[in-house]
């Protein structure tokens, strides 16, 4: 494109879907589920001392979506 090389790559995410060149969706619900578990983990840590409903409403809103 106007002289400049493009790289050539396995998979891309293009409006939160990530595209891999095989056409299989593993690559994406793993990145999906990695995410999901770092998130959970960090809420683990830092919420361990809140009420069980702040816990709850966390999870629903950060990990479950």
């Amino acid at each position: 494109m106007k002289g400049h090389i493009l790289d050539k790559v396995d998979s891309v995410k293009y409006l939160g879907v990530t595209i891999n060149n095989g056409g299989s969706w593993n690559y994406h619900t793993n990145n999906i589920t990695a995410s999901s578990h770092k998130t959970l983990s960090f809420l683990q840590r830092n919420l361990s001392h809140c009420a069980m409903s702040v816990k709850e409403l966390s999870h629903k809103s950060l990990v479950r979506s």
